[in-house]
């Protein structure tokens, strides 16, 4: 096969992963097919025995390896392009050097179903993910869905499904378009959409291959644990809408904006800021009102019924107090609740906020009362 042209070129992104990237090499050099791939491995200027281990795997295999050992540490997303620059192959496969392959014959049977499916750009599987806690591993599918099928752009963006270790793809530049936007927050999903114009994109249910999340990755980093990085998000899914307006629809592009304004009204309130919480919040409520509604307002809901209920409880076994008075006082609370998710409701069925300022003025009246419910229901004036 030495003189057969390269249909696969596996692309890993490498920073200080010596505690992974030998896992992550094997699992690559273990597959088993009938074709010729090489490996391009993009490593942002480790500081630890990363580029120790990859000269060791370059010496041994030197037909199959290419080292780009970065000077200086570029970011994900130059590291990236430029590696992707250097894949030559027919096919892309991704893999991050703390993910790795499962299954000895994931190339063949993702190169076998682009080759037999000219339509498909690119092709998934599903995968078990690795979430390293303070408790130990928490081990658990990515993908529930069981079934073999297309999945659309806009799928991918609402559900974030698709894991890079997991997509084989057609080599048609991706770079390029990643090379433009080094702002991004993370490459995925950018590169993804470009599979996604120049092809379908198709889903395989087997699991071959683990993510791992470990608390050394990027979304753990203190930009990702930020408010700001939520606003980042959202500007950055703008911009994919802006240059994908073919493949993604509008009401994609609310939703994603609802779930990041979300996140960072929790944050917010997690860190007491009543203003910025009532603020995304409201921002939230505005870009997909139903969406908030079922995720945020109507779950708190029921928690906070089932946290009146349990003070009720307490208070009567602890200090024995006139049951009348401390029933007056969840009620309270309760109806004050029940009114907010009845004006909630309201203007949800009856869709007659058209005006953005207007509906964004209602919202936020409504969430002041939701704010101080809240800081009631832990107990806060």
């Amino acid at each position: 096969m030495i003189n057969s042209p390269l249909t696969v070129s596996v692309c890993v992104m490498s920073y200080n992963l010596e505690k992974y990237i030998s896992e992550a090499l094997d699992s690559i050099l273990m597959q088993k097919v009938n074709f010729r791939y090489n490996i391009i491995i993009g490593d942002d200027c480790s500081t630890d025995n990363t580029p120790k281990i990859l000269q060791e795997y370059a010496t041994k295999y030197p037909d199959k390896f290419t080292l780009l050992l970065q000077k200086s540490n570029l970011g994900i997303l130059e590291n990236f392009a430029a590696t992707l620059k250097v894949c030559d192959g027919k096919y892309l496969a991704l893999l991050d050097g703390d993910d790795y392959w499962t299954d000895p014959l994931k190339l063949q049977k993702q190169v076998d179903f682009l080759e037999a499916n000219k339509e498909y750009s690119m092709v998934f599987h599903n995968t078990e993910l690795h979430d390293h806690t303070e408790n130990g591993i928490l081990v658990k599918p990515f993908n529930l869905d069981k079934q073999s099928r297309e999945y659309t752009a806009n799928e991918i963006v609402e559900t974030w499904s698709v894991t890079t270790c997991s997509v084989l793809c057609i080599n048609k530049e991706q770079y390029r378009y990643i090379e433009k936007n080094l702002w991004f927050p993370v490459q995925d999903l950018p590169f993804f959409l470009c599979c996604a114009s120049i092809g379908k994109i198709y889903y395989l249910p087997e699991t071959m291959c683990v993510y791992r999340r470990v608390p050394t990755g990027s979304q753990y980093s203190e930009e990702f644990r930020s408010v700001k990085i939520h606003l980042v998000f959202i500007e950055y899914f703008k911009a994919l809408y802006n240059d994908f307006s073919d493949l993604l629809s509008k009401k994609t592009l609310d939703r994603v904006s609802a779930s990041h304004y979300l996140f960072a009204a929790q944050k917010s309130r997690k860190n007491g800021e009543e203003k910025g919480y009532l603020k995304y919040l409201t921002l939230a409520m505005v870009q997909d009102s139903q969406y908030i509604y079922e995720k945020e307002i109507q779950a708190t809901q029921k928690n906070i019924q089932k946290i009146a209920d349990q003070k009720l409880e307490k208070l009567r076994h602890k200090y024995n107090e006139d049951i009348n008075e401390v029933n007056k006082k969840f009620d309270i609370l309760k109806d004050n609740y029940n009114l907010l998710m009845e004006s909630i409701s309201n203007i949800n069925q009856q869709n007659t906020l058209i005006n953005p300022i207007k509906k964004y003025k209602t919202y936020k009246i409504m969430l002041k009362t939701y704010w101080k419910l809240q800081r009631s229901k832990n107990g806060k004036k």
